[in-house]
């Protein structure tokens, strides 16, 4: 998954955009461009997370590059462009998407239950499951993706909202149409 939040890999990108007008540059640049001294550790591992959203481009040679997704993001055209984005994001960091999908539509169960789906389901390991919950909700948090219901959280099924271009609701319903009987 990626390590951080949607938000903070954003950064990346954006120091590309504004310190080198979003052109490919190398990764020492880059790490440059956010006063870090060597493009090792724990800026790798930055941009492996920039790279998971779909905000980073690796064009070769060890060069990144602001993606169009990122673009959207850091300089939209409208809000909805923007909100699209960051939804689009999330569907493309790998188990971040897995976990969404699983519980679209519904409330989050309570934590001891969570964490047991995403130990025995997704495979997060025990010691790494606080980090995880938080990255996942503060990015779910960031793409309006979840809600406060009372005492519990909802995650939003994007897959409903009628000008969703990530799910073809069109397509679902044939099938399940396809699939439903009626009988007296």
């Amino acid at each position: 998954y990626p390590r951080h939040s949607l938000e903070k890999s954003l950064r990346i990108p954006i120091a590309i955009l504004e310190q080198n007008a979003g052109k490919e540059t190398s990764q020492d640049d880059a790490a440059g461009f956010l006063g870090l001294t060597n493009a090792k550790g724990p800026f790798l591992l930055e941009v492996s997370s920039a790279s998971k959203y779909g905000f980073l481009e690796r064009p070769g040679g060890g060069l990144l590059k602001p993606s169009e997704l990122a673009k959207r993001i850091i300089k939209p055209k409208s809000a909805e462009d923007e909100l699209n984005a960051l939804r689009e994001a999330i569907l493309n960091a790998p188990v971040i998407s897995e976990v969404y999908k699983h519980y679209r539509g519904e409330n989050l169960p309570d934590r001891k239950f969570f964490e047991n789906t995403l130990t025995d389901t997704f495979k997060i390991p025990v010691e790494k499951l606080t980090e995880f919950i938080e990255i996942f909700s503060d990015s779910l948090e960031k793409a309006k993706l979840i809600e406060n219901v009372g005492e519990k959280q909802r995650i939003i099924d994007i897959s409903s909202e009628h000008n969703s271009p990530i799910v073809d609701t069109t397509s679902e319903f044939k099938k399940l149409s396809k699939a439903a009987s009626i009988s007296p």
